[in-house]
């Protein structure tokens, strides 16, 4: 039996693995081991990764169940809460679990199409069509939700702004937004260096080759001279 959320003292706080079956005809087919789906379990309420999402979690409490809702729009080959029939690329992973808080990592393509045997045509299943998203569940019933999108650029996947963060307060009602921090990218710094002075040497003859090294002036040049 569930109980209030806010009623606990901590030590009703923790994550496993399991295999959570709601009873649906899909599930009748699922080819699935024991350990499929993951739930963190707070205060005698929890929040559950499953299959039947395609992992995006929900919030359950003795008062119901609310989804949290999709920041990246996913579709796929199967139904608007499961557009991963499969869950061919969607998964999620427990990375850590302590007295303060779990962290669980839930990975998606939230636009593919499939071809022949899960072969996909169409779509984008390349490095910057994933999705990362990172849940910090806390004991005090808050929860820490970081969105980061697939880029082409290496510099904008690893800029520390390029990311969706919201901080959502759970209770035995629902789940309430508290903030929203919206993804941008960093300013490019300017010049690296101001450089020194480059120097002039009165040549007596044309050289085949210059090197100015002055990269830190943005400016590398070759002169072809003559031979």
């Amino acid at each position: 039996m569930i109980g209030s959320c806010l009623a606990g003292n901590g030590l009703d706080f923790f994550a496993y693995y399991t295999k959570v079956n709601n009873g649906e005809d899909w599930e009748k087919h699922s080819r699935t081991a024991e350990h499929a789906d993951i739930v963190v379990q707070l205060n005698g309420c929890k929040l559950v990764f499953q299959r039947a999402t395609s992992y995006l979690p929900y919030w359950e409490t003795p008062s119901g169940q609310w989804s949290v809702p999709e920041i990246i729009p996913r579709k796929g080959d199967g139904p608007a809460n499961r557009p991963d029939k499969n869950n061919i690329y969607a998964y999620v992973r427990l990375i850590e679990s302590n007295d303060d808080s779990i962290l669980v990592h839930y990975r998606y393509f939230p636009n593919f199409a499939l071809g022949s045997h899960a072969s996909p045509i169409g779509g984008n299943v390349g490095f910057d069509g994933v999705v990362h998203e990172y849940y910090t569940i806390y004991v005090n019933n808050t929860l820490k939700r970081v969105v980061r999108k697939g880029t082409r650029k290496t510099d904008d996947w690893n800029d520390p702004l390029n990311r969706t963060i919201q901080y959502i307060q759970l209770s035995d009602n629902g789940m309430t937004l508290l903030k929203t921090i919206t993804p941008s990218l960093s300013k490019l710094p300017g010049r690296p260096v101001e450089g020194t002075p480059i120097k002039s040497v009165k040549e007596e003859i044309d050289p085949s080759l210059i090197w100015h090294f002055d990269e830190g002036l943005e400016s590398l040049s070759c002169h072809p001279g003559s031979l």
